[in-house]
């Protein structure tokens, strides 16, 4: 057939002129690109909202209202969940977030509605005979397993450190953590410890969850396999080490440029929780006994690349 139109002594002649559906986008073909028209679309086809994300979201919005004093949008609350500005929240972390804020996580209802009794029994937890049924703010707060009486009292006693009152954290304040504000006496957010609060809740959060699914999973709810207090300590204590060596190492401008981060912010971030009298000094005074980490087993020795 395209042989046949090329030896047409005649062109045909087509309608190039844009159709209805092109009319009512406002654009030219020949200008959009796949993503611009994909997002285009989507918009004119919204999703219907799901109930349980719904469930999940109103009740992140009335925790940051009583916390803040401003009822944030869905829209905000969203954007917030995947802001990597700052730093102050993990990529993984974000990823939790925004599961969680769907209640799409497997865990409780979703082994429990499938029926049968040897997949039924992964929505179980068997070590809290009061709240059998596994749900997220279980896991968060009551659970014997995950560790979680452990990592929000290491918190609390970080937080301390700053002088400011500690609140217990909920499954509202957790997924909305990184709206959340701190403020001084006088009403004024502070920056740093806002930040402070938002590396703690979620590296704390976050680890409550992989010790959660390393004992459901890994070790097969084995009582004899649980993770000790040390374990679970040490682990902890190296995520928010890990975070401050980050913090620091992302203030040089020469390696990041525009994106590195403040040196006053970062500094009030870690004022009273950590001082060190030189940057250069950071490696080795993090892994002596006067900081949070407090052990200087597993260092690796200098080299390259390390």
């Amino acid at each position: 057939m395209a042989n046949e139109g090329a030896r047409k002594p005649n062109a045909d002649e087509i309608d190039l002129s844009a159709g209805e559906a092109v009319k009512a986008i406002r654009a030219k073909v020949a200008e959009i690109s796949q993503a611009t028209a994909y997002t285009l679309i989507k918009e004119r086809k919204a999703p219907k909202p799901r109930p349980r994300t719904t469930r999940v979201m109103e009740r992140v919005i009335a925790t940051l209202k009583e916390m803040n004093g401003i009822s944030p949008t869905e829209e905000l609350v969203w954007k917030g969940a995947k802001a990597r500005k700052g730093i102050t929240t993990s990529q993984k972390f974000s990823a939790f977030t925004w599961k969680t804020l769907h209640d799409g996580q497997k865990i409780g209802r979703y082994w429990l509605d499938m029926g049968e009794s040897t997949i039924a029994e992964r929505g179980l937890c068997k070590q809290c005979p009061w709240e059998p049924t596994e749900t997220m703010e279980h896991i968060m707060m009551q659970c014997k397993a995950t560790g979680q009486k452990l990592i929000w009292k290491l918190a609390k006693r970080l937080w301390r450190k700053t002088g400011l009152e500690w609140i217990m954290p909920t499954m509202g304040m957790i997924l909305g953590i990184h709206l959340v504000e701190v403020k001084g006496s006088e009403g004024k957010k502070l920056d740093g410890r806002t930040r402070l609060l938002q590396i703690i809740i979620s590296e704390s959060a976050y680890l409550i969850w992989l010790v959660r699914n390393e004992w459901k999973i890994e070790k097969e709810q084995d009582e004899q396999r649980r993770h000790t207090a040390n374990e679970i300590e040490a682990r902890w204590k190296a995520a928010i080490t890990k975070h401050l060596r980050l913090d620091w190492a992302l203030t040089n401008k020469y390696a990041h440029g525009k994106l590195a981060l403040r040196w006053g912010v970062v500094k009030r971030t870690w004022h009273n929780i950590h001082e060190p009298g030189n940057r250069r000094a950071l490696k080795t005074d993090l892994f002596e006994s006067g900081v949070i980490v407090g052990s200087s087993s597993g260092r690796r020795p200098p080299g390259r690349n390390r």
